[in-house]
């Protein structure tokens, strides 16, 4: 006999009977007066049915193997128990109904779909709404939390394992000079504004020095292909990243403690409190956390250890409060504050065999972050509502070398220490209407933004006689506003049309004072720069609902990406060489295509076709001859073609996958001087491929095993212009089994399982040797998360 769980907690429901089939709770709970905020984010089946419960004091009877591998429905909003009940089985191919001498159980719906979440399921706010992935007219991928647990994905490049067309590169110097990249779209350079993919947290915008974070109890990610400059602006011409983190709950209290250990002696721990404060009008949750590791990188050097270590603390305050039925404000404050990295690159002339160094000095990254935002939502009236997003933050970076070993231009003895501060304000304000089924809807706003970079930097080599010093001190202020529309046009049932465009306006200012001094010689170069760069990015598109379950899509989009100066390729004072700036980038995009639920929604079916014309894409290379780094724009032609699926071959068993191909050229003659047409751009690998697989299998007392399988298949990836080096298709599997329940879980996990050698980035150091930033080795640990 299956087991039967019997909760003093919660579901109520959509009865078949209708009201009067209904138990007299029931009814009360369905009642229209009993309507109050809820909010459940997407999560195993049972455990949100136990939240439901808890929050709203009623009973649900069910077996435990009906629930088991089901993943509810995010739901947040005013409504009854009822109707939360009936969005969260939305997508599980179950009900709730009435078993005689009252009480509430569950059943497959006649015809239902096999367990899982689908993305029909799932609610996104891609285009600054509230929508269903199918409405929003791109291609896109959203991992609700219970998936990003799942695949372990704990920091913002773990993404590029799980989304296709997605490259992020951590380098290990410093989690501040990781590159992005979607659809061949990417950092080319490492200024500090040079993003090509933005990163948002809570609608916040994140500089590309502080965009590869942890991801800290995060309610969900989606990640948005194709330029996004309408609703998101300047640096989102490759996509955008929308990360959304959790909410506290107004009603219930939530706890969560989660600890886990592996190997190169990595420790974990996180702890999550929400609870409400005021009821129905004031929550506050508060987490933190802390990660530890050891370096993967040898350093063979006599009496050091490894290199490339990390460990990051973190803590975000975060409140909820609706004074009333029209007003929510949002305030969150945040710190982080990471140390580790590795002073040099593996150097080799093919890619290393080995994570080993040689460097007899020292090295410390810090990254130390603080973000302040509050977010305000007044519902003016029934058709319109004004957002408020208003954000500070403050960074800061330090590289400190002592006493390094000669390599990538280094002479032997050198020390060098650099310390940059960064200082981000921001102000967006959204006048919108709301999608509830009139045929014009819209969204109006303007943006106004301050970034200051402070820069210092002293490198020194010290010799017998004499000591070769340079001294660099730069200050980059940028400050730009901007104004953007976005109005949909219902024509039909079916047909909807959207344009929408985003006026920018960017001022760019760059004081550098550059000291150098070599063998005797000495030279100062002070430069003053500035500039304006201005833009206007469109986007047009059409959405067809074939069926009620396959739609098709057409969109052209604009992006833009603003010129600059350089702040880290600094030029040469003894020799009288100037600073060099670069152009705008933009990029028009063309796209096609599908999103669909076939096979009686048991099959999630996504397809895309796109095209991008790029000029002016901004490039940095790197010249070993005279150890500077050089400037360039150049045009680029993009081709490429995504799937993703996700099929329910039974309640227990699903499987997804995805397939990216990508042909990214070169159209320009040169770039800094190196024969460039035809070639392939530099990390845009030209094919990626992953498979997933999960099985849940129902043990006893309400607990299940949970199994994953992910292998990764990437394609041939260049990391130079002239395709001199480059990084051979490789695999990757990972592998994770645990044990679930409503209350607790611990899970095993193996990444790399092959130990698989592979290059995330690279460049020509000094030909024929080239400079390697390596991925991860293999991984292993176990995890084990309480909640209360």
């Amino acid at each position: 006999m299956r087991p039967i769980v019997v909760g003093i907690w919660a579901a109520t429901a959509v009865m078949a009977g209708g009201p009067a089939a209904m138990p007299a709770q029931a009814q009360a709970l369905a009642d229209p007066a009993a309507a109050r905020p809820l909010n459940f984010p997407a999560r195993p089946l049972g455990e949100a049915l136990a939240d439901l419960g808890a929050q709203t004091g009623f009973e649900v009877v069910y077996p435990t193997d009906l629930v088991a591998g089901r993943v509810s429905a995010a739901v947040q909003g005013v409504m009854t128990p009822a109707e939360a009940l009936e969005r969260m089985l939305a997508g599980t191919g179950l009900e709730a109904v009435a078993v005689a001498g009252g009480g509430t159980t569950l059943r497959p719906v006649s015809g239902g779909t096999p367990a899982a979440v689908t993305l029909e399921a799932l609610t996104v706010t891609a285009q600054k709404r509230e929508q269903t992935p199918d409405e929003v007219p791109f291609a896109m991928t959203v991992l609700p939390r219970v998936e990003l647990e799942e695949a372990g994905v704990e920091a913002v490049g773990d993404l590029s394992r799980v989304v296709p067309g997605v490259e992020i590169a951590d380098n290990v110097q410093s989690r501040r000079y990781s590159t992005f990249t979607i659809r061949g779209l990417g950092d080319r350079t490492f200024n500090p504004d040079s993003a090509s993919v933005g990163v948002y947290v809570d609608e916040v915008f994140r500089p590309v020095t502080a965009a590869e974070m942890d991801l800290l109890d995060v309610e969900q990610v989606e990640v948005l292909k194709g330029p996004q400059g309408t609703l998101y602006g300047r640096n989102s011409i490759g996509g955008a990243i929308n990360v959304t983190t959790r909410a506290p709950s107004m009603i219930g209290t939530e706890a969560e403690m989660e600890l886990g250990v592996g190997d190169y002696a990595a420790k974990e721990a996180r702890l999550y409190l929400g609870a409400p404060l005021v009821r129905d009008r004031l929550a506050g949750s508060v987490t933190v956390a802390m990660r530890d590791r050891d370096g993967y990188v040898d350093n063979i050097a006599p009496g050091k250890g490894e290199l490339d270590p990390l460990r990051s603390e973190a803590v975000r305050l975060k409140l909820v409060a609706t004074p009333n039925d029209r007003l929510r404000l949002e305030p969150v404050i945040a710190y982080t504050n990471e140390t580790g990295g590795s002073p040099l690159p593996l150097l080799s002339t093919g890619l290393p065999g080995r994570r080993e160094i040689y460097d007899e000095g020292d090295f410390r990254s810090v990254r130390e972050r603080t973000d302040l935002s509050l977010r305000a939502s007044w519902q003016a009236s029934d058709d319109l509502e004004l957002t408020s997003i208003t954000a500070f933050a403050r960074t800061r970076d330090v590289l400190e070398t002592s006493n390094a070993t000669a390599g990538f231009g280094r002479l032997p003895g050198s020390y060098g220490d650099e310390a940059e501060r960064t200082t981000e304000v921001s102000q967006e304000i959204r006048l919108a209407t709301p999608d509830d089924g009139r045929p014009v809807y819209w969204t109006l706003g303007g943006t106004w933004y301050r970034t200051s970079y402070d820069n210092r930097y002293d490198y020194y080599d010290v010799f017998d006689t004499y000591t070769s010093q340079t001294i660099t001190a730069a200050d980059y202020d940028i400050e730009g506003y901007a104004a953007f529309a976005d109005v949909a046009w219902r024509a039909t049932e079916r047909l909807t049309f959207t344009l929408g465009g985003r006026y920018t306006h960017e001022e760019k200012e760059l004081t550098l004072d550059d000291y150098g001094s070599y063998f005797g010689l000495e030279g100062r170069a002070m430069e003053h720069q500035q500039g304006s760069f201005v833009a206007f990015s469109p986007a047009v598109s059409a959405r067809y609902a074939v069926t009620s379950d396959i739609t098709a899509y057409a969109r052209i989009a604009h992006g833009f990406k603003p010129g600059g100066f350089v702040v880290y390729g600094l030029g040469d004072p003894i020799a009288g060489t100037k600073n060099t700036g670069f152009a705008s980038e933009s990029a028009v995009t063309y796209e096609i295509g599908m999103k669909s639920h076939l096979l009686d929604q048991r099959l999630d079916l996504d397809v895309a076709l796109y095209h991008s014309d790029v000029s002016d894409q901004q490039y940095q290379t790197y010249d070993g001859a005279t150890l500077q780094f050089l400037y360039d724009n150049a045009d680029v032609r993009i081709w490429g073609a995504e799937v993703q699926a996700r099929a329910w071959i039974t309640d227990r068993f699903d499987v997804s996958a995805s397939l990216g191909l990508i042909d990214a050229e070169y159209t320009a003659e040169e770039v800094s001087g190196i024969r460039a047409k035809g070639k392939k751009v530099q990390q845009v690998p030209d094919y990626d491929l992953n498979l997933a697989a999960r099985y849940v299998q129902p043990l006893e007392d309400g607990m299940d095993l949970v199994g994953r399988a992910e292998w990764a298949l990437t394609g041939r990836s260049y990391f130079d212009v002239g395709n001199t080096i480059s990084q051979a298709p490789y695999s990757v599997v990972n592998l994770r089994l645990g044990l679930e329940t409503p209350r607790w879980d611990l899970s095993a996990w193996v990444r790399n399982v092959f130990d698989e050698d592979y290059a995330q980035w690279g460049y020509v150091e000094a030909s024929p040797r080239a400079a390697w930033y390596m991925g991860p080795p293999r991984t292993f640990g176990v995890r084990g998360r309480l909640k209360f």
